[in-house]
Formats: structure tokens, sequence, C-alpha cells
């Protein structure tokens, strides 16, 4: 018997277990009997179905197996696990339909498009003919969608009758022929015109106690305008031919319009039209409803072949990425080509999989310039057209930061108990954290993708640490910024650690613990997160001032023992910060401190910077200064006079100048080795500028004896 086979059978036994409250019969032993197959075929098959995600696992003795895609028609969220047939039972109960809003199934109604859904709740349940309302956006942005919606949600309200219609017109198809399109909405008498034999009822007339939705509205001409806001005014209509009828109907009025709307509208039609919902295009919806919309079109094209679909994460993220010109309607129709060709290619097949070479080949050049597909490991997504919900996406980025996250909690957990001494746990977290941070810096793309989340983010966080410097003093550093900023986008704010036992059973030890560690660390972390959560107004999770403390430990940690102190100084947001921490991975040692300057910091500004910088360490055997621009120098003597140390001060840093100043450092060359090297292999000319000490006032008297100027002394 194939897996497909024993799937369908415990779907079978699944509803009838959910109906009967029978839950026996779901049990490996009783499902091989009934199958007559051997209880480790069985047993095997149901561990892969549930690895899949395709079955649930309730851990009673023994064990009792059942249908994901079943609990889904009785439950709102289903799990692959349960403790018991009970707490499979207090599950949420699913919503009946009739219950359920239906705008809540218009991907976005509760991120992108939720206020546009309440302004269109207050207009549809206005009394009377409820308000007119003006869809905006590009062509394929889902106006069309969207005014169907509305429909449905009237119908489900009892606002109209469920027999009542929704009429819809492009008003574009008409453009050119506007007596057409007149007769069209109005309806026409008998010998209105050459072949109007009969009186004919229009669109108004049909949706009379309905909806009537106008596409393109901006195309109707001025008159067409002026006649359908004289019917918006007063209820009545006359037919093409015949002005001195005058019909009544009340009909819902829906526009949509890809135009502003004082390009081409009458002022006058516009001021009739109180509530103007605006429709963002795809590239300008946040990524989570990018993958959504793609998940949601393959879903369909699974149910159109009838067929399981495989999509490779590949077409997936380069979907999302592209710049879509023709917005969900061209994304739709690609999806149903590659689908399609595809299909033409496995047709025999149960499953499909589709990746980038199902793609149109026009729209292949315009799709993959927004991926490096090259680095990207060949996973896919399951698609499946028996099922109710669309699949959970988890992505490479999530991954790492699980896997680091989960590690790194076995690391503080060995060394609470004993198992690690404190140089091994350092050396532990030290290289977690790295890995961490590493991975999600340089495998992500938020700010050339012009991540709108990230971009608010990284704002929020800079104001964070802007407050902190000015409370605390503690230094802004630009690459903890856009560190923090990325770990809490990668993760979007969602917990991957809420399987972990450990977590689970020991997280408020562990805080604890980590407090009593790193209580200087934990308080800047904790202060961070919890300015960062007020303003965001969403909670930061204990797992991220974990790691966040971790991170600011590390930042801090390994002090180097020097005898010469460095400071990086570069205008830029994170250019002096990423410097210095390069060098300090590589070398292993926290040689470098820096200072990140906006470009139009004034010299006093970072003069006022590098004392405060300074006032926090020793630097009496010296101090070296390296430095991006030239006019930075200007500094140098400014600071000579108030800081009673040689100061080196070395001009054009890069990444290589600053691991050969280090690799000195470390060798404890003096200020004026470290000088002539720099000349000599970095071909970079610096300059010394020596302490000017104040000598104390004296008075010089010439005497031939001596005598007389010791008495006038």
């Amino acid at each position: 018997m194939s897996e497909i086979k024993l799937e369908a059978y415990l779907d079978k036994i699944s509803k009838k277990a959910m109906d009967e409250r029978n839950f026996n019969i779901l049990e490996t032993g009783t499902i091989a009997d009934n199958l007559q197959l051997s209880r480790s075929t069985v047993s095997r098959y149901l561990n892969d179905g549930y690895k899949e995600g395709a079955f649930s696992k309730i851990k009673t003795h023994p064990i009792k197996y059942i249908s994901i895609r079943v609990l889904r028609k009785y439950f709102k969220s289903p799990r692959l696990d349960y403790d018991s047939v009970k707490n499979l039972m207090n599950e949420k109960k699913k919503m009946s339909t009739s219950n359920r809003d239906i705008f809540n199934a218009v991907i976005g109604s509760d991120g992108s498009l939720v206020n546009q859904i309440e302004e269109i709740k207050t207009a549809t349940l206005y009394p009377g003919k409820g308000l007119p309302i003006m869809l905006m956006g590009p062509s394929g942005s889902g106006k069309t969608y969207l005014a169907y919606k509305i429909y449905e949600y009237c119908v489900q309200k009892e606002i109209i009758s469920k027999q009542s219609k929704f009429q819809s017109l492009n008003c574009a198809q008409y453009f050119n022929n506007p007596e057409l399109l007149s007769s069209l909405l109005f309806g026409y008498t008998k010998g209105a015109f050459t072949g109007a034999d009969q009186d004919t009822a229009g669109l108004i007339e049909n949706a009379n106690g309905g909806i009537l939705f106008l596409d393109e509205v901006h195309r109707l001409t001025q008159s067409g305008q002026e006649k359908l806001f004289s019917f918006m005014d007063t209820g009545q209509y006359s037919p093409v031919g015949n002005d001195s009828i005058k019909r009544k109907a009340s009909v819902r009025l829906i526009f949509a319009t890809t135009e502003k709307l004082d390009s081409t509208f009458l002022p006058t039609f516009v001021r009739r039209i109180p509530v103007i919902i605006n429709i963002p295009s795809f590239g300008s919806r946040p990524q989570s409803e990018k993958v959504q919309l793609i998940d949601y079109f393959f879903m369909n094209e699974s149910r159109v072949l009838n067929r399981r679909i495989k999509v490779s994460t590949q077409l997936i993220n380069a979907l999302a990425s592209a710049d879509m010109e023709g917005n969900i309607g061209k994304l739709r129709n690609i999806i149903k080509y590659s689908s399609g060709n595809a299909y033409a290619k496995f047709e025999d097949s149960s499953e499909i999989k589709v990746n980038l070479s199902n793609i149109p080949i026009n729209y292949y050049q315009s799709l993959i310039q927004y991926e490096k597909f090259e680095n990207e490991p060949n996973e896919y997504v399951k698609y499946d057209f028996n099922s109710d919900a669309l699949p959970r996406h988890t992505n490479q980025t999530i991954r790492i930061i699980k896997k680091l996250y989960e590690s790194t909690i076995e690391i503080i957990w060995d060394f609470f108990n004993g198992e690690l001494d404190k140089k091994q746990f350092l050396n532990h977290f030290n290289k977690n954290v790295d890995m961490l941070f590493d991975s999600i810096l340089f495998k992500t793309n938020y700010k050339n993708l012009n991540d709108s989340e990230y971009e608010f983010l990284i704002y929020q966080i800079k104001s964070v640490f802007d407050f902190m410097e000015d409370s605390y003093g503690y230094p802004k550093d630009g690459n903890q910024i856009i560190a923090i900023a990325t770990l809490l986008r990668s993760k979007n704010l969602q917990s991957v650690l809420k399987e972990n036992k450990i977590w689970n059973l020991h997280k408020f030890e562990i805080i604890h613990e980590l407090k009593n560690n790193f209580r200087r660390s934990y308080q800047i972390a904790t202060r961070i997160l919890a300015l960062l959560s007020n303003k965001m107004e969403r909670d930061i999770l204990k797992e991220d001032i974990l790691m966040v403390t971790l991170y600011v430990a590390k930042s801090k940690s390994n002090n180097s023992l020097q005898e010469i102190h460095s400071i990086v100084v570069a205008h830029g947001y994170s250019t002096a910060s990423s410097l210095a921490n390069v060098a300090n991975r590589m070398l292993k040692d926290n040689i470098f401190q820096s200072i990140d300057m906006p470009i139009d910091t004034t010299t006093k500004d970072i003069e006022t910077k590098l004392i405060d910088c300074i006032n926090t360490v020793n630097i009496e055997n010296g101090l070296i200064l390296l430095i991006d621009m030239g006019s930075l120098n200007q500094i140098g003597n400014s600071l000579n006079e108030k800081l009673n140390v040689p100061i080196l001060m070395i001009d054009h840093v890069s990444t290589p100048l600053v691991l050969n100043v280090g690799n000195l450092i470390l060798q404890h060359k003096g200020m004026n080795e470290i000088r002539n090297d720099v000349y000599l292999n970095n071909k970079i000319n610096s300059q010394i500028l020596l302490p000017r000490k104040k000598q104390k006032k004296a008075i010089i008297t010439c005497c031939h004896s001596g005598m007389g100027s010791a008495v006038q002394i």
C-alpha cells in the first residue's frame, strides 16, 4: 500500500473518530490490523507523515495519529502534538462561516489594509444606501476583488438580500463610444438609436437593491459623470432616448480608478464621494503579505490542477522581491503560467515541481535581477489542494537564528550547572554571538530592498541610542544599531524558542543568572529594548533581551591591555564602528573604540565626543586617532591643548590600515615605530602631536653680587 492510500485511509478514520468520539481506531496497531499491514510499515508511514506536517500525534499510550487536514475542518489552528485526547478536544473550535468576518480572508486585513477595511465598513454600514466608495490604486492591485468582498460583506450583514446582484462594468471598454456606455448604465427606450428595437434595462436597474461597481470610472465623459451624480443625489435617472421618463433605483455604488481625482473628474462628481480608499501596490506591501499572496495563488493552482504543487523557495523569493508593474494581476498570471508549464511536464504525477525554469521567458530577466540564487539552498514549499491552510514558511535565516538561540541556551544552562567553566563559557557564547550576527548581517539585504519595517526599526533604535547616550553616557555605536535592528527584523519579533524545553522550563532562572553574571550589560540591554518596546508599542521577547545582553557583553568584554589607546573616527552611519568591529574580531582583542559621525557634524562636535570617549579610558601612554578625512586633522591641535599626552594622527583610515596598526599595538610598538611602519607599508602620512607643557612663571634678575636682587625680591 502506498503512502497516498494510507493518507486517504487516515483522513477517513480521522473524520469518523471526530464525529463518533472514538479515538482508539487511530492507534498504529489498529490501523495495521485493518489494512493487513505490518505494524512497522504503518508506523514508518505515520512517522514520515508526522514529520512532514500531514498528521498530528496524540501522545497517549499507545500513540494515536490523526489527519491534520481533517482537524483543520474542526479547529482554528490545529497543532502537530497533543498530550491527550482531552487536550485535543480543548483546541479552539473553528468559527462557523456565518459568523466569520468576510474581510478576514483579505490578505492584508490585519496589516496594510487594516485602515482601509475599517473605512469600508463605516461606509457600508451607513444608514440607507450606505456611502459611495472610490477605490484608488494601480492597475492589478486588487480593486475588483475588494469590491466583490464589499458585496459579500453586505450580504453577510443582511444589508442587502442574498438575491441582490453585483453588477460590474469596466468603463474603459467603451471609452470611444460614450453613448453606448450611457445606454449600458441607464438603459434605453425603443427607437433611441438605430437598432434599439425595444425598451432595455440598464445596469442601474439590474443592480436595484444591490451593488453597482464601475471600474476605470475616470473614463466616463463629463456628461456621463453629471448623469451619475444626478442619480446619486435623487435616486432617479432617465433612460437614453426619453428624458421625460424618471425611474427610481436603490443602488450602492462602488467606483475604481487608477488616476488622481483632480486629473479627469469633475469637482462636482468628486464631492459626492465621501469615502476614498487607497489600495497599496504589490511592491509597497510588507514582505509577509507578498508571500501570502504568492501562497494564495499557488494554492488556487493546486486546486485547479488537482495536484500537489512543490514550489522552490528561489522562485517564491524572486516573486516576492520583484517590482511587479502589473501588481497582483501580473503575479497571478506568472504563477498560473508557471504552474501550467510544470503540469505539462509532470502530467502523470500526483505532485508537480515549479521552479525558476517554469516562469515565462519574457519575465525571467526582470525577476532574477533581484536575487542572487547561486547561494540559496534548493528547498521547496508544498501546496496541497486537499488542505484549507496555506503553508507556513520558515526561511533559512530563521532556521539559523533558531539553531543559534537554542545552542546559546544550552551553553548558558551547562555553565549554570557547572559543566563549563567561566573561560569555556565566554569562548562558546562569544563564538555563538559572532555566528548569529554574521549570519543575519551578511545574509539579509533589508536596506537595499527598501524594507519599510527595517527602516522603521533603524529609526526607532537610533533614537533609543541617542537617549541612552544623552541620559546614561552609553556610547552610540552604528554597528550595534544595525545589528539589533537586523536581528529583530529577521525574527519579525516572533519567538524561536517557544518549543525549546530548557527555555520553557527554566526561562526565569536563566534570566536571573544572566542578570547576576552580566549585570551592567543586562541593564543596558533591558533599557534599550524597553524604550524600543514603548516606541513601537510591541512587546519585546525575553529571548531577545537575553541575546542582546550577550551581544552588549561581548562588545564590552576582552578589553585590550595595550599601552596605547586607539580610536577610529569616520563620517557615516556605521563606518567607524564597522571598521573597529572587523579589526577587533580579526585580531581577537578589543583594541579599537569607534566614533561614527554624521556628514554634517562640526569639528567641535567631534572634539566633544572624543573627549567624552577618552574620559572613560586610560590614555597616559598615548592616543592614536585613525581618521577618514583630512578635515578631521583640525581637531588634533585643539585636543593637543586639552590632553597632556602624545597623539598620533593617521589619515585615510581603511580596513588594512586599522589591521596593521592593531597588529603593531599588540606587538607593543611605540608611536614612532607605528608611524614609520604605516608610512612604509600603507604609504600614508601621519603626524605626532606632542603635549604642550605650560611653563611656570619665573622672575629673572641680574645682579653682580646677587645681594641686591635678593633684597629686592
